[in-house]
């Protein structure tokens, strides 16, 4: 089942048209290094995840704010911390999209990724009211054990799963999205540093169809917090 049914792109359009010039600098910039190897869609080749329906974009640490520029649309997105309930929510022009929420279970954590629309009509609120909007769960990002670089994305309606293998424990952070079960590449996240200056990093990301981008600005984060890197939207 098509997770995109479920999981609406709520405060994202990639199909708005560009307004600064500093989007299009770094849109060519992105186009020069996603046509690396790297991000070859060479293991999607005869799946319907193919080049043409995928989506790519760049995020960049500037500041205390993550700078997103997507084909067609920048967002900047900041981490705000609620220190009542320790949830980190992403904001975009000050508009809440996501709340993500850390919650230890048994020996480990497990991040859920909230949004402000539910996923079916009948559906109930996880949480009460941020700014007197209700929160819906749209996904549970669990890693199983603090020895594994693997994250499981779980969408909590339709029960799809998806693995996230980080092959990168100790330098730039490098993530790949498959489907749990059939294996379908979704998506990557390659990070970059900026002239080999550590404090100021930039994510390649490509989003494969079926896949909300917000997921992986989500999962990003979470993971560069677990392997006790700066994190922007934590």
């Amino acid at each position: 089942m098509n997770i995109q049914r479920h999981i609406p792109y709520t405060s994202i359009d990639l199909s708005a048209t560009p307004t600064t010039a500093l989007h299009s600098h770094y849109e060519r910039r992105q186009s020069r290094r996603l046509s690396s190897s790297e991000f070859s869609t060479e293991e999607c080749s005869g799946d319907p995840c193919a080049r043409e329906t995928s989506q790519e974009f760049t995020m960049r640490d500037k500041g205390k704010a993550m700078l997103i520029d997507g084909i067609g649309q920048s967002w900047k997105i900041k981490g705000r911390i609620d220190p009542f309930g320790g949830r980190a929510i992403l904001q975009e022009n000050g508009k809440i999209i996501a709340v993500v929420i850390s919650e230890r279970s048994g020996g480990r954590f497990e991040y859920k990724l909230l949004g402000i629309t539910p996923l079916y009509p009948t559906q109930k609120p996880h949480r009460t009211t941020i700014k007197a909007q209700k929160l819906y769960e749209h996904i549970v990002i669990r890693k199983k054990s603090s020895f594994s670089n693997n994250f499981v994305i779980q969408g909590l309606c339709d029960r799809m799963e998806y693995v996230a293998q980080s092959t990168s424990k100790f330098g730039p952070l490098q993530l790949k999205v498959y489907e749990k079960e059939s294996g379908r590449y979704c998506g990557a996240v390659r990070q970059y540093f900026e002239d080999g200056d550590v404090s100021s990093s930039s994510w390649q990301v490509r989003v494969e169809k079926g896949i909300n981008p917000k997921i992986m600005v989500c999962l990003t984060a979470i993971a560069n917090k677990s392997m006790g890197r700066a994190v922007m939207l934590w």
